[in-house]
């Protein structure tokens, strides 16, 4: 009897043994379970912010070379209206005139629509809000000075100073909004 107490003794001492290491197995796949889980979660919400901050650098890379044009384009266009203004009822050849009408004056206002819009589609709801100061700015130079080509001026003078003022208007208009705006492309 003795025996069989021993014998089932030390069965019960391997079922226990047996049970300890398929608890511990049990418990390390649930620890690697647990923990890949976690890792998963980690590196999900880790990859994400990765993609919005790269999303957001492109977007400012995006308007920063669409402000740029548009600054560019600004520039331009006051040399071209600083170059055309004098011309414009002035007694000088016509055919000078119209070349730079044609070579200077319209491409510009054609390049400025487009950075424009480009300005539109890219800018934040505060830049597009500042954009149409600057706007309404050099479209009102380029009505001026359509409205006046060709026609006598009765005091150019007066004229040219009138354009050089609403020029620097449209540069104060331009710097506010790219001081505005910097923020979006740093």
């Amino acid at each position: 009897m003795e025996q069989e107490t021993e014998s089932a003794g030390r069965g019960d001492a391997v079922r226990s043994v047996h049970r300890s290491t398929a608890l511990a197995a049990l418990g390390g796949a649930l620890i690697g379970a647990l923990s890949g889980l976690l890792g998963s979660g980690l590196g999900y919400v880790q990859g994400e912010k990765t993609q919005n901050a790269t999303a957001s650098a492109r977007r400012a890379d995006i308007r920063r070379t669409a402000y740029v044009e548009y600054a560019a384009s600004c520039h331009a266009f006051e040399t071209a209206i600083i170059r055309l203004a004098p011309m414009v009822g002035a007694d000088c050849d016509q055919n000078e005139r119209r070349r730079e009408v044609r070579e200077g004056f319209i491409p510009v206002v054609d390049r400025m629509n487009r950075a424009g819009m480009t300005v539109r589609l890219v800018g934040s709801h505060r830049s597009r809000t500042l954009f149409t100061d600057v706007e309404q700015g050099w479209r009102g130079v380029t009505y001026k000075v359509s409205d006046a080509y060709g026609k006598p001026v009765p005091d150019l003078k007066k004229f040219i100073i009138e354009i050089t003022e609403d020029l620097k208007d449209l540069q104060r208009a331009l710097n506010e909004f790219l001081d505005e705006v910097v923020g979006e492309v740093l």
